[in-house]
């Protein structure tokens, strides 16, 4: 008997231990998850309807991966705010939850109609319609703010980051991004109005300027107006016309890219925008879109032949930099030349060492070096290089790249030496531009051959690890 007993015992004990792991322990580990206020896949999300109290219904829809607002316009919508919103819903935890027998009137919490902050719908996409999320007042203490999911017999509180970020007006949720362009499609750009129109072209891997003239573009100033070309974000819309006009009929400033298939982008700017949030019109081309942009953008479209041009002095990156000559007038010529690991000083140093890092620091600076404001465009002749100091310059420089060819040969010239602020000239000994230097981009081209040479024990003669 006793043994039948044990057995009979054994079997339930077994049976209630299967019930517990099969059916008992999903249930509990699910009740002790994260207790969300509203499941929400949001990959799945297909459409969102915003309803805030007094203000017109705000209707997105995503296509294809892309958001845009339905209602109350028609306008591509910002996918980072969207999707962060529907984050936010998906990722708030209730903090306390209480039963609608329990609670006052759903008007104390601000959760009648649809709500006092704001009634948010969200569709799948089977067609499947969530419970509407209802968000109301904020609590008296706590930092916490009162919601309800509609259908549910509860009151929810939750974080207060609810109550303020479910509130998004069509402006936080339209597409501010103006232009979105793939800049290694762009082939051609314009800058400028009438006689001072710019124009350059993508030649390969570089760019040259075909109007007014034609010469080499700069090839950093062309990435960075097409940098900036997507940086250009609205900082308000109007969609209808403005007080006194908006000035892009006569604009100072006007842009426009040529992509490869021949598709146009572009815009004009117009007068300044005053006021406690200063800026300028910007209409675009194509739809005509008016928008109030940074100041900062028309000064980096603000660009003239002189700026685009390519007035770099060195044509090759400083890695590939194998050998410097310095050809001074006073005769105290010489050279560095990459050796295996190192730089070397040619003629020898003698009893010192080449001072490595101000090797590198020399070539790493002759390979960024290029032209300040353009002096002359044309100067060739004795007389016209007298001007500029560069009919008898006191240094030539010519770099060259690993290969033995020259990345360029550039002379330099000061003007009123002894005065207050002399005047510095540089030009590509193959160009007849002449442009100024600062000082200290001057001090580049002016080396002596002691800059380089410290006693032995200074420095090591290997250069630094990369």
């Amino acid at each position: 008997m006793k043994f039948w007993r044990t057995c009979l015992l054994a079997l339930i004990a077994l049976g209630l231990g299967a019930y517990i792991y099969v059916v008992e322990r999903p249930r509990i580990a699910e009740e002790s998850g994260p207790d969300f206020v509203l499941e929400v896949e949001v990959p799945l999300v297909s459409a969102l309807k915003l309803r805030y109290p007094g203000e017109p219904e705000i209707e997105l829809e995503r296509n294809g991966g892309e958001w845009r607002i339905r209602r109350p316009i028609d306008f591509p919508a910002d996918n980072d705010v969207v999707e962060g919103l529907l984050r936010q819903i998906a990722e708030t935890k209730a903090e306390r939850r209480i039963k609608t027998a329990d609670a006052e009137p759903l008007a104390t919490y601000g959760l009648d109609g649809d709500g006092k902050q704001a009634r948010v719908s969200i569709t799948m996409g089977g067609g499947e319609h969530l419970p509407d999320l209802i968000v109301g007042q904020t609590t008296p203490v706590d930092y916490s703010a009162f919601a309800r999911v509609e259908g549910r017999d509860e009151i929810v509180v939750a974080p207060l980051l609810l109550h303020t970020g479910v509130k998004k007006s069509v402006f936080d949720l339209r597409d501010k991004q103006m232009f979105d362009v793939d800049p290694t499609h762009v082939t051609a750009m314009e800058i400028g109005v009438g006689e001072r129109t710019v124009r350059i072209e993508r030649r390969g891997d570089d760019w040259m300027m075909v109007t007014p003239l034609q010469t080499p573009a700069d090839p950093d100033q062309a990435r960075a107006l097409l940098s900036s070309l997507n940086a250009v974000r609205a900082l308000e819309f109007y969609d209808a016309p403005v007080d006194g006009g908006d000035g892009t009929d006569s604009p100072e400033t006007t842009f426009r890219a040529t992509i490869g298939d021949g598709q146009q982008v572009g815009f004009r700017v117009g007068r300044a925008v005053e006021g406690p949030s200063p800026g300028y019109y910007l209409r675009r081309d194509g739809d005509g879109q008016l928008v109030k942009i940074d100041r900062s953008i028309q000064v980096q479209f603000d660009k003239d032949r002189s700026a685009l041009r390519d007035k770099r002095l060195f044509k090759c990156t400083d890695s590939d930099i194998a050998e410097v000559r310095f050809d001074r007038a006073d005769g105290a010529g010489f050279a560095i030349k990459k050796s295996a690991a190192e730089w070397v000083l040619l003629p020898p140093p003698g009893d010192g060492t080449v001072r490595q890092s101000v090797a590198q620091r020399i070539v790493v600076g002759l390979a960024t070096l290029a032209g300040n404001e353009v002096a002359s465009e044309s100067a060739e002749t004795t007389d016209q290089l007298a001007v500029f100091g560069l009919d008898s310059p006191a240094v030539e420089v010519e770099v060259f790249s690993q290969d033995g060819s020259s990345c360029g040969r550039a002379a330099a010239a000061i003007i009123g030496a002894d005065s207050p602020s002399p005047a510095h000239y540089v030009k590509r000994t193959d160009s007849g531009l002449v442009t100024t230097l600062p000082a200290y981009l001057y001090s580049r081209l002016d080396m002596r051959r002691d800059d380089l040479i410290a006693a032995r024990t200074d420095e090591p003669t290997k250069a630094p690890a990369p």
